[in-house]
């Protein structure tokens, strides 16, 4: 039977390679180990409230040495999308200050008009309005993309 050949590791993030602000015990071992072999690492997040660089550097201070391009969150997801595809469309967000900026940089306005808004945004916001909720809902009714 031929021996299998790993590439890459996709890990997910809180309760794998870390729990709260603690590392968890032998993951660094076993990244420094598996990384020595050649085999990329690659960490998964659904946490849309903080970009991919800011959570890549959070396991930077926990002692793992990555780079920012071995995170993918869906913030990251979306934001590679928008600069793919969708450069200067308006984008209505419920969502943290960094996802709007995040948004932005990568080629799209940002509107709180749902009438003249392309695309609607939902993540984590902690100054969540049911306005906020009403003006999306609009937008979506409207054709927007949810």
């Amino acid at each position: 039977m031929p021996k299998k050949v790993y590439k890459a590791i996709l890990a997910d993030l809180d309760g794998t390679i870390y729990r709260g602000r603690t590392l968890i015990p032998g993951a660094a071992q076993v990244y420094s180990f598996l990384s020595k072999k050649g085999i990329r690492w690659f960490f998964l997040s659904n946490n849309a409230g903080r970009l991919a660089s800011d959570i890549a550097e959070g396991i930077r201070k926990l002692g793992m040495p990555i780079s920012d391009d071995q995170v993918i969150n869906s913030a990251s997801a979306l934001l590679n999308a928008i600069s793919k595809h969708y450069r200067g469309s308006k984008v209505f967000v419920i969502g943290h200050s960094k996802l709007i900026a995040g948004i932005e940089a990568s080629g799209a306005s940002i509107t709180e008009d749902p009438t003249e808004t392309d695309i609607v945004v939902v993540a984590l916001d902690t100054n969540f309005t049911y306005d906020k909720l009403k003006r999306a809902h609009i937008a979506i009714q409207r054709g927007s993309l949810f």
